[in-house]
This record gives C-alpha cells, structure tokens and sequence, in this order.
C-alpha cells in the first residue's frame, strides 16, 4: 500500500463523466514553492530553487531503499558497449549541460528536516564523469571487469542529500569504443525518463563533436514534477476518486501466500530472485504477445496472476502493476 498511487478515474475507465474525475493539469504550472507551508518555506537552506513533497511511489522506493542493509533496492545500473570516438571532456560538458536543463538531476530529498518529506530542487548541481582504460585487456577480460563494477556500483548507495542521485562512468575499450555506465535511484528517473535522458545526452554530444547534427530544441513542456505531486495530492484528498477505488475493490480479499517450510522464513522486505528465462521459451512468450496484439509486459503480469491464483486459492487477484502518471497535457 505504501507503493500505491491514487490515481482519478478516467471518463473511459469509470463511465462516469469527466467533471467526476479529479482535477487535470492547466495547462499553466503551478509557481515554485506553491505546495510547501510557510513554515517549510522558512526552513529552506539556500540555493534551492524549488521544493515540492515526495510522491507516495518515491516514498515507497526511499523507504525500501533506507530499509535494505544491501543499498541495491531501487539502486539501477545500465551499462552500454558504444562504438564511436570518445571525447572525455565534451562529455562531461554534456553532462553538465543536461543537468541544467532537468529540475530532476538537480533534485535531493529530505525526509526528516520539514513537517513531511521533501524534494529539492538545487539551483545547481554538478554530475561528474569518472573515467578509466580497459583498452590493455583482452575483449574477455574487459566483459569479466565490467561484470564485476556493475555488480560492485550496484552496491554503492546514494546521498540522497546530494544531487545528482545519478553518476555516470565511461571506460575506453579501444581506439574507437568505449563502455558507458549510468546508475541512477529509480526515485528520480524511470523508464521513459532514461531512454529520453540516454537519446538527448548523446545526439548533443554527437553534435558537439561534430558527428552529427545539431538536435532540435524541445518543446517547452507546460508543466513540470510539482504539477504531478500536486495532482496526486488531489486525487488523494477527493471524495469522487476515493469512493471510485472503493466501489472497484468492493469485496476484495488479502491474498494470504502459503508460509514457507520451517527455516525458510524470509527475513522482512523485499527479496530480489535472478531467474534465467530460457530462449526457446522468451521467443514463445513474445509470440504470443504479438499473436494477441498486447506488450509483453501484460503476458507475464497475466501469468503472475494466475500463479497467485494458484496459490492462494482464490480466483480475484488483487496485483500491482507499475505505469507512469505523467499529467494530461499536450
């Protein structure tokens, strides 16, 4: 439930009509600092731009995170085999320059300071590039070291008092490859986010030095993180929204697993499983993905279900699927 973001019925979902929904996002955003008391106001240290509460989703990826000794929950790592010239300082100018341009990578929390927790949007922030040279090794050798840094990266937690929760490595692996590494706490960047982030970073850099062309400007987008934040905070104060869940999950049971075996009980929290899917049956489930016109992503969150189904006898299952809330807006 603490993972859990109260979302308005769309007009679609609930047949009711779309006055009935909670509020959209205006196409006007709200001013810096409109969702914080003034006594939050008072307490801002300098240099801080804007601040807004964590969303219920951020506060349910920051306490895992807080309660997990390993520092891996929510900790994501992506490591990339470019091929290309690399240019350490353009980089880094690059790096620099997109952390400018996204309130998020200049974001920090503080969950203990103000009357709730908040985000922080720092005026400046600088995300350095670390740098090293596998190019003396062998292909082999390089896969094997690289393994071993994202296992060991993936250990390292982040100060969430710090912007960027991000840090960026590039390793040279030859005259003209290299490997790039971005780690990243999921509570300032998902899916969507990164390829956006990866593709911008590198048309940029391409440009700058002089390998392709100079990117198109984005579109001002008319709302930004606080909107969102404060649409959630609607939707959770509304009564039309609260009585639609209610109405959807009237007559829902919890769904009680089995108790593992004795000396198989699992300590608190979240435990992670890596499960090598066999090619034969990866290919099968994207057939029938593509046979049924869904992603794959709805096969394996059927198959989930009925599991859960299985094992607790029952067959309403009441699951979590993650998607994106980004606000109405064009």
């Amino acid at each position: 439930a603490g993972f859990a973001t109260s979302v308005a019925p769309t007009e679609a979902a609930s047949g009711a009509p779309a006055s009935a929904s909670s509020p959209k996002a205006e196409a006007a955003s709200l001013a810096p600092f409109a969702l914080l008391s003034a006594g939050d106001r008072a307490r801002l240290p300098g240099g801080i731009e804007d601040a807004y509460p964590v969303t219920r989703l951020q506060a349910g990826m920051l306490f895992h995170s807080q309660s997990d000794s390993g520092g891996a929950l929510y900790h994501d790592v992506f490591s990339h085999h470019l091929r290309g010239p690399l240019d350490l300082g353009a980089l880094q100018q690059e790096l620099d320059a997109v952390v400018q341009r996204h309130a998020v990578l200049r974001t920090s929390f503080d969950l203990a300071t103000f009357s709730e927790p908040l985000q922080l949007v720092h005026a400046q922030a600088r995300w350095p590039l670390v740098s090293g040279d596998l190019a003396h090794l062998a292909p082999a050798a390089q896969e094997e070291w690289l393994d071993r840094f994202v296992h060991d990266e993936a250990q390292r937690a982040f100060d969430w008092s710090r912007p960027p929760l991000v840090r960026a490595y590039v390793h040279r692996r030859g005259p003209d490859e290299f490997q790039f590494t971005l780690a990243l706490h999921h509570a300032i960047v998902d899916g969507w986010t990164l390829a956006s982030l990866l593709t911008e970073l590198f048309q940029h850099y391409l440009a700058r030095i002089g390998k392709g062309d100079a990117p198109v400007p984005a579109p001002a987008i008319p709302v930004g993180y606080r909107d969102y934040v404060a649409l959630e905070r609607a939707a959770l104060a509304d009564a039309a929204t609260r009585r639609f869940w209610e109405q959807a999950l009237e007559g829902a049971e919890l769904l009680e697993l089995p108790r593992p075996g004795p000396g198989g009980s699992p300590r608190p929290g979240m435990v992670q499983r890596p499960l090598a899917i066999p090619a034969a049956l990866s290919t099968a489930l994207t057939r029938v993905a593509e046979g049924l016109g869904v992603p794959l992503k709805s096969v394996l969150l059927a198959a989930h279900a009925r599991v859960l189904a299985a094992l607790g006898g029952n067959h309403d299952v009441v699951t979590v699927l993650v998607t994106n809330g980004r606000p109405d807006v064009a």
